[in-house]
């Protein structure tokens, strides 16, 4: 919740710094420690890469005063970023690679009700940016420790009126990069040589009483290896031998979402592949939510529960999964209904 009001000034997630530093301390202790196995004889050399998203979904409450002077607001923000990375490992074990990320969504819906002055509700813009992945890590034998950090992934927005007599101050967060490390995502386990995917949630439950904030995050990661490490090829779609494609296995979850809320959609595919998940209501016109490259295996793509600039409503939803490689297309597509 971003919220920061002239009438209540209120400081914005209080505490929840302490999460960035405590996995950096852990990550740094794991990485001093050196390799128990030589490094998988394939992984030397060759070049990993990988694709992942991450979505945040926040919805804060406050009340303040008493009737007919009463303060009550509701914030709702969906923040989205894409990362590409890749990266190698040297012969001591030690992982060393670059990356870049992009906000794909950055949105904030304000509103509620202030005392004899009446209802108030905006879209404060929010402005993002393109920045760094850090990535690093340590290997031993056929598996590896994955690091990933983007540190310098901002949210900032300008001073805002809302109407009303309700109007609040500029705010500066890092959402984005808190998120990535209240999965842990500088501790990511992966296979060196077979494609791994992994979805990774978190909620975070804040404040009490009449101030509330419910968090929601959902991170997947792909990661191929180098050609020839396994029968998957390094991203492009597999060797002739990894064809013809196949899409199985979709399924949403959670199966009964709240509205706004994310959601994530698992799916197996026998190639890595360019994969989409595409909402729409009934008879609508479908739009992307979410498209990056994935490995072979079973993956997830995330659907933030918003279109366009404000939450979906409660009610049905047609989603669809597309996966491109091979030179062919497969879909799949399933009804999920929120309350």
């Amino acid at each position: 919740m971003r919220e920061r009001h002239n009438r209540r000034c209120a400081t914005r997630r209080p505490g929840r710094r302490w999460a960035l530093t405590a996995v950096l301390a852990i990550t740094a202790l794991a990485g001093s420690a050196a390799s128990a196995a030589p490094v998988h004889a394939l992984a030397v050399g060759g070049t990993w890469h990988g694709t992942a998203e991450g979505v945040r979904i926040d919805d804060g409450h406050s009340q303040s005063g008493s009737p007919p002077d009463d303060v009550v607001s509701s914030s709702e923000s969906n923040y989205q970023v894409e990362l590409s990375f890749s990266f190698t490992v040297g012969s001591s074990g030690a992982i060393t690679g670059t990356g870049h990320g992009d906000y794909s969504d950055a949105h904030w819906h304000l509103e509620g009700h202030n005392g004899t002055q009446g209802d108030f509700s905006c879209d404060p813009p929010v402005h993002d940016n393109s920045f760094p992945v850090v990535v690093g890590g340590q290997a031993s034998g056929d598996q590896a420790t994955l690091s990933l950090a983007i540190p310098d992934a901002v949210e900032t927005n300008s001073n805002y009126d809302c109407g009303a007599g309700y109007s609040g101050y500029a705010t500066t967060t890092h959402d984005m990069a808190d998120s990535l490390s209240l999965v842990n995502g500088q501790h990511l386990k992966i296979a060196l040589a077979k494609p791994t995917s992994l979805t990774l949630t978190k909620t975070v439950d804040s404040g009490g009483g009449d101030n509330t904030e419910h968090d929601q995050i959902i991170w997947s990661f792909s990661v191929t290896p180098p050609s020839g490490a396994s029968g998957n090829g390094s991203g492009s779609g597999g060797s002739s031998g990894s064809c013809p494609l196949s899409l199985t296995r979709v399924a949403a979850k959670p199966a009964h979402a709240r509205a706004g809320q994310p959601m994530a959609v698992s799916f197996h595919v026998t190639a890595a592949a360019h994969a989409r998940l595409l909402v729409a209501k009934p008879g609508g016109t479908a739009s992307t939510v979410d498209s990056r490259q994935v490995a072979a295996g079973t993956n997830a793509l995330a659907w933030g529960g918003w279109i366009g600039p404000l939450p979906a409503k409660a009610g049905s939803y047609n989603l669809t999964v597309e996966a491109s490689a091979c030179g062919t297309t497969k879909k799949s597509s399933f009804t999920v209904t929120t309350t």
